[in-house]
Order: structure tokens, then sequence, then C-alpha cells
């Protein structure tokens, strides 16, 4: 648990701490609490609603609907209280805290290295978390809190995302340079369709784009 005077319930912290690490046992290590402590919170939690928060089963906590109703209650008012002491800090004159960032696997290898280098020399108080995971699970982590901002391909618009910066990619090929395709300017799906070709696979963005060109031109040899 942060070092920082709690502003909100005790209790919102600890059942945060159990929907994520799933343990009674585990969030009272995270959050160097007793587990009788934590459990009573929960407790507390449940009787002040009426309604239980969490499915009891030997293989962990899982939420309930109710649970998860007040979980999103929960981490707007976790992410609210974060970006309070974020404020007090830079009046106070202070810049720290932590980052978490989600990304696609290619920006993972040097792009995003270099960028937290570069911020981490302007902000050395602030640190940084970095999650590699597919575009297409990450407006989950980003609505739910889990993370603060997402680099991603072809995500798609929803209300609760909010897109600072998008950019669109012209599709190529990869070729040997002695390749038949190599010395054109500009080639076509269809032209590629005559060889052999390696394509993403079906999890990627630029699969599903390429999907339905393919269906068109019908059978491609495929490695």
């Amino acid at each position: 648990m942060t070092s920082r005077k709690r502003i909100h319930s005790t209790a919102i912290y600890c059942f945060d701490s159990v929907r994520r690490l799933g343990s009674i046992r585990e969030a009272s290590r995270s959050l160097h609490m007793a587990t009788s402590a934590v459990s009573r919170q929960i407790q507390k939690l449940e009787e002040e609603l009426d309604i239980p928060l969490f499915e009891r089963s030997p293989s962990g906590l899982k939420l309930t609907s109710a649970g998860e109703s007040f979980a999103r209650h929960a981490q707007l008012v976790l992410k609210d209280a974060e970006r309070l002491y974020s404020e007090i800090d830079a009046i106070k004159g202070i810049q720290k805290g932590h980052i978490e960032i989600a990304t696609v696997e290619g920006s993972s290898i040097e792009l995003i290295p270099r960028l937290i280098k570069n911020f981490r020399e302007q902000f050395p108080n602030i640190s940084v978390g970095v999650h590699v995971i597919g575009s297409s699970k990450m407006p989950e982590l980003l609505i739910n809190g889990d993370v603060d901002i997402g680099l991603a391909f072809d995500i798609s618009h929803l209300r609760d995302l909010n897109q600072l910066w998008v950019k669109n990619y012209a599709l190529g090929a990869v070729v040997a340079k002695d390749h038949p395709l190599a010395n054109k300017p500009e080639i076509s799906l269809e032209e590629c369709s005559d060889y052999p070709l390696i394509l993403s696979k079906k999890g990627l963005s630029t699969h599903r784009h390429l999907s339905s060109f393919i269906n068109l031109i019908g059978s491609i040899s495929l490695r």
C-alpha cells in the first residue's frame, strides 16, 4: 500500500486489492495489513451494501455482478485520488508517481525503451511499467484502469476511450533484393498472391484487414 495517507475509506483499497489479486491473503501482503483486517473491511462493505461482492470458492474469490459494479466505482475513485496526489505534488514542486503503459510487441523493442529513457531523464522520480499485449485486449486494460496509456494498431472508437494521437500507415510487402517484385514502386495484393506469402497471425489487426481481400482473390499459398 502506498505510504501516502489514504483520503478514502480503507475498505475501497482492500476491495480493489482483493479484486486484482483474487485472494484476501495476497491482498493483505500487498497492503501490509493483517488478513483478518482485510477480511473485515470486505465484510463491512458487503454489510453496508447488503449484497455479496465476491463469490467464495476453493480456487479464490470472483466478483459477483454487484462486485463488478462496485469495482468500476472503486477504480474511478482510486484513479481520481492518484490524480489528486499528482496535482498536489506538482503544486509542491515535486514530480513523482507511476505510469503504466500498454504496447504492442513491435513498439516494445525499440520505440518504448527509447521514450522511457528520455522520459526518465526529465522525470527521474516517476516510475514506468510496461505491459506487452495485443491490440484487441488493450481497450479492456485502459477502461478498467489497469494501464494509463496504450499504443496499439486499429483500436475501435469506444466511448470510454480517449484517442490522443492517431496515424495512418501504408501497408507494404518485404521481399528479397532479387525478387521479381523488388524494383516495382507499387505492388498490389493480387500481384503478391502469385508468390508464397508469409502473413501476420489471425490475432493481429493487419490480418483482419487483409483477410477480406485474400478471400476475394481466392486461395493463395501461405507459409
